[in-house]
């Protein structure tokens, strides 16, 4: 239920969550029962940064270009 309620926000996960009170209320003879839950919390986006490429390094760019002269001569 949390998960489905983060997503209706627009979020992905939950963070700070605790749960306060739980309310448990049987009726035998219609063999029922009811459970009530306060869940709280911070519904939030997350963004990995591992998908991110590094930028190319300005030293092999040198050294490929010197490479690249000597066998023009």
């Amino acid at each position: 239920m949390v998960r489905a309620h983060v997503a209706a926000l627009g979020g992905n996960a939950m963070v700070s969550y605790s749960m306060k009170e739980c309310m448990l209320m049987e009726n035998p003879n219609k063999n029922q029962a009811q459970c009530l839950i306060n869940v709280s919390g911070d519904a939030v986006i997350c963004v990995r940064d591992t998908d991110q490429e590094p930028p190319p390094s300005t030293t092999t760019m040198g050294q490929s270009g010197a490479g690249a002269a000597d066998e023009a001569t």
